[in-house]
């Protein structure tokens, strides 16, 4: 639907994200909860992981003034989301763009009345 305001690093589509609600993102990545490590009868971990279920989760989080237009984002809902690479998560950080096709997996916003700061945060599966 719209991409992310103008001097960040991430592009979403799926997701509105307005004036003054992602300022200063934090994005964390991690691993799906699909995985198993186990011990064989030699005492020696294995992963037992098979290879199709290595995905990413995404977090994305901000505190602004304004909230992202989530109401009829729903789990389950396609979102893309493009951004350069964590270091870390490959050798080549050049500018090169990652794009992860995702569900949402959920939301949640808060609200700080006296500071006047509205937080929110946006849980992506990748498919």
């Amino acid at each position: 639907m719209a991409l992310a305001t103008t001097g960040t690093v991430l592009e979403l589509s799926g997701v509105t994200l307005r004036d003054y609600s992602a300022r200063k993102l934090t994005l964390a990545v991690g691993l799906i909860d699909a995985g198993e490590l186990a011990y064989d009868v030699n005492g020696t971990l294995r992963d037992l992981t098979m290879e199709q279920f290595r995905k990413y989760t995404f977090a994305i989080s901000c505190t602004d003034v304004d909230v992202p237009v989530l109401d009829g984002v729903w789990k389950g809902a396609p979102v893309t989301l493009t951004m350069l690479p964590y270091s870390g998560m490959t050798e080549d950080v050049e500018d090169t763009q990652q794009t992860f096709s995702c569900l949402v997996s959920g939301w949640s916003t808060s609200n700080d009345e006296w500071g006047r700061m509205t937080g929110w945060t946006l849980n992506l599966t990748e498919i």
